[in-house]
């Protein structure tokens, strides 16, 4: 393996994006249960319908034949209705709008639910990003063991959440990482029960960026790792700088 500029350092900051990669995951697929529980978008869209129309012809539109056929098993509101349903009803013209409006607060909602849920989860697990990547200093077989597995990440893609969700964490849980409340990983005293928070406060609020963020972090890192070099440095100006005055340096350009 070619020398990496930043040595451990990048070793660490690839680790710990890859826990990060694998909260990500876990935080969209539990956002994504609780939205599909709860029926968010097609509630979302039924008060939007309300507004434009008025809560007695929205009411009225929803139990016609032609939305009826929409409507998922006990009830379940659509979560997406074509335009044509709103022929003839004033706002018609304003339907490609409200549907953006309403796409726009499903996922602010989203985003403000995955933040809940992450930090919820990083509290639960005791995921502290300072603690690990201090950890994975010191013990170096713990980071070589996180590095291996995060070069062999996947980015996140369409099926079963639940089941892409449970394989991340079965290989995070191999890894025997210093995660949960265990007597060893807990803070002693009040500061650092303070630093303690600050790491869940960082992990949290960096966990929404996305797991595809987290890939392309980690992406980044491991051609870094395979050249050796930074990206966008020329191969050339990794060189060791030539002595002009050095005889044995005679014929360098």
């Amino acid at each position: 393996m070619p020398e990496v500029p930043g040595g451990s350092a990048v070793d660490v900051i690839a680790a710990v994006a890859f826990l990060l990669f694998v909260l990500s995951i876990v935080s969209a697929a539990v956002t994504e249960l609780i939205s599909s529980a709860f029926n968010w978008r097609g509630k979302m869209l039924r008060q939007a319908i309300g507004r434009l129309l008025g809560e007695d012809r929205a009411a009225a539109l929803y139990a016609s034949p032609r939305l009826a056929l929409l409507h998922g098993p006990r009830g379940r509101l659509p979560s997406y209705i074509p335009a044509a349903a709103l022929d003839g009803e004033e706002g018609a013209e304003y339907f490609d709008d409200l549907m953006s409006r309403v796409s726009g607060w499903y996922k602010r909602r989203v985003q403000w639910t995955v933040l809940a849920v992450a930090l919820a989860g990083c509290v639960a697990l005791n995921a502290d990003p300072f603690a690990l990547g201090n950890r994975f200093l010191k013990d170096e077989a713990i980071k070589q063991a996180v590095i291996t597995r995060a070069g062999k990440a996947n980015a996140p893609a369409g099926g079963d959440p639940v089941a892409a969700t449970a394989r991340q964490v079965d290989a995070v849980a191999e890894l025997e990482l210093p995660f949960g409340w265990a007597p060893v990983n807990r803070p002693h005293g009040a500061s650092e029960w303070l630093g303690k928070l600050l790491g869940w406060l960082v992990a949290a609020v960096s966990i929404p960026l996305g797991a595809s963020f987290w890939f392309d972090v980690l992406s980044r890192i491991s051609r870094q790792r395979a050249t050796g070099r930074r990206e966008g440095v020329r191969e050339d100006e990794t060189r060791r700088p030539i002595d002009r005055d050095d005889p044995g340096a005679a014929g360098a350009t």
